[in-house]
Formats: C-alpha cells, structure tokens, sequence
C-alpha cells in the first residue's frame, strides 16, 4: 500500500513535532530553573558524549566493505580528518561539517 499524504499532512506532523522537540529540550529549564542541577544529571552530561561518540562513528562505519580500497580510504579519511580539526580547533560543529564533507567528496570520486 503507498500512502500519500498531502501538504497540509506533512506541515501538521512537521509542527507537531517541533512543539514536542521544543517541549522536551524547555523542560529541563522548567524543571530546574535558576537552581543547581543534580548531581546525577551533571554527571551524565558530562559522560553522555563520550558515550554517544563511539555509538555514532559504529554506526556510521558499520556497512563500510573493509576489503574494498575505495569504500575504506573515504572512511578512515573522514574519521582521522575529524580527529584532526577536534584536536586543533576544538570545535565539535566544524570538525564534524569538515569530516562530512570530505567523506562526501571522497565516495564521489573514489
């Protein structure tokens, strides 16, 4: 079955899920306000990234064929470019859009 869903179905799931993100990330500021946030809470945004960075990288390597010269190179490009421009500018924004975008070129002409 193909479902086709009109303009008007997609603009209304797309704000209803704005308000629920918007919802969700405003919480922690209703919940907490001005006051000192808990102590498990510190502790897991301080752990969580660390956590979540391997999980993401996995993910995104785990269909990488490692036998094939042109699928590796754009990967371990990518990933050591990354690594590089974190290390030396320590700006997570920008050593991730660099890393993409290198990867992106790389499976484009390899």
């Amino acid at each position: 079955m193909i479902l086709v869903a009109s303009t008007s179905y997609a603009y209304t799931i797309l704000a209803i899920v704005a308000v629920i993100t918007f919802a969700i990330r405003a919480s922690s500021f209703v919940l907490f306000g001005h006051k000192d946030l808990p102590k498990p809470i510190k502790y897991i945004s301080t752990v969580l990234p660390f956590a979540i960075m391997p999980t993401l990288v996995i993910y995104c390597i785990r269909d990488t064929q490692w036998l094939k010269l042109d699928s590796v190179v754009p990967v371990i490009v990518g990933i050591a470019l990354t690594a590089i421009i974190h290390y030396w500018r320590k700006n997570v924004i920008l050593s991730i859009l660099v890393g993409t975008a290198i990867y992106m070129v790389l499976i484009r002409i390899l």
